[in-house]
């Protein structure tokens, strides 16, 4: 997987460096890394796996659907992204996936 995504960003890492253009580190930037490390990498997946603990890999596993229809509605209320028809039928669709995942046999 690593080696394709090397094979992907290999055209940008030679059009960056042929052309002279290089990225200025800045606060800001510095800052940015630094959220997307700790944030949606570390403290997302810490408390993941305390949920895995607390409810179970099977409960868990089904949960983990539900992150398309969050990120909807957050992009939703924060962004004000228009809510549409094609939305409301995939939370229909996740929502009884998982409500099917989570019956008991």
């Amino acid at each position: 997987l690593y080696a394709l995504a090397g094979l992907f960003n290999l055209p940008f890492f030679v059009w960056e460096h042929w052309s002279g253009w290089q990225l200025q580190p800045t606060p800001e930037t510095a800052l940015a890394v630094l959220y997307v490390a700790i944030f949606p990498s570390v403290l997302a997946y810490t408390f993941y796996l305390r949920g895995v603990e607390l409810i179970g890999g099977q409960r868990a596993g089904a949960m983990i659907h539900l992150v398309p229809l969050f990120g909807t509605l957050l992009s939703v209320t924060i962004l004000r992204e228009p809510l549409r028809l094609y939305h409301l039928a995939g939370f229909a669709l996740i929502l009884g996936g998982v409500t099917l995942a989570a019956r008991k046999a």
